[in-house]
């Protein structure tokens, strides 16, 4: 039983991560978190990746197998790391990029 749901589980995260890293624009919640963040590539043709809320943002450093991890620096070099697991996710909008 705990295999099925591993599986299930794998899926789900493997279905995330490619939808992260496809080339449109989406909105998405994070469990325990109000405020809405939005990842997009930096353009079409690139594959640098960020995420943000508007004004703050992180980059992200690789899409993992289970979560996406991300950085910034401050004003004084300080270099901050964060974690977002793909359960935690949950999508609002997605956009391609050719329209927006």
């Amino acid at each position: 039983m705990k295999n099925m749901v591993r599986l299930s589980r794998t899926s789900l995260d493997k279905e995330m991560r490619e939808l992260l890293m496809s080339k449109q624009r989406v909105a998405f919640k994070v469990k325990g978190k109000n405020r809405k963040l939005f990842t997009s590539p930096a353009t079409e043709d690139c594959d640098i990746y960020s995420i943000n809320d508007g004004y703050h943002g992180m980059n992200v450093t690789k899409f993992g197998p289970t979560c996406v991890t991300l950085y910034t620096y401050d004003m004084l070099s300080n270099k901050t790391v964060g974690k977002i697991k793909y359960s935690d996710i949950e999508i609002i909008d997605i956009t391609d990029i050719k329209q927006s």
